[in-house]
């Protein structure tokens, strides 16, 4: 009697694919809740400190609100909404791209510290920031 091989190859990507799925959930259920914190932490702190720093090298208000929307939402995806809605020069979002990787590499080894400091023992923490400076 041959053996259908095709059969139990099926059978183990099904075994694979739903204890992964386990995994998965698992990992979401206890991980959600300090995942979410970080990330709705993450957006407005990082936008009042852009907004800040920026005041502080003595930038236009709305130079400030382009850089602080760029380093703390989406990157210059959002500087060009931004420029746009608040119906600035174009060229804003070009001069502040050079500054969001100054701002970023910054913000990497800040967001580092803090999580190493405030979520010792939530990596997801440490790693849904770190996702969120890669924007």
């Amino acid at each position: 009697m041959e053996r259908n091989s095709t059969n139990e190859e099926l059978f183990i990507k099904i075994t694979i694919f739903l204890f992964n799925d386990k995994i998965l959930l698992t990992s979401i259920v206890t991980s959600a809740p300090t995942i979410l914190v970080a990330v709705f932490l993450s957006f407005p702190v990082v936008w009042i400190i852009a907004f800040l720093i920026s005041k502080k090298m003595s930038l236009d208000k709305n130079l400030s609100i382009t850089l602080s929307s760029e380093v703390g939402v989406c990157g210059v995806s959002d500087s060009i909404a931004t420029v746009a809605s608040i119906e600035d020069p174009a060229i804003y979002s070009t001069v502040i791209s050079p500054i969001m990787v100054i701002f970023s590499a910054v913000e990497i080894i800040a967001m580092s510290f803090i999580s190493d400091n405030f979520f010792p023992t939530h990596y997801d923490a440490a790693g849904v920031w770190m996702g969120l400076i890669v924007k």
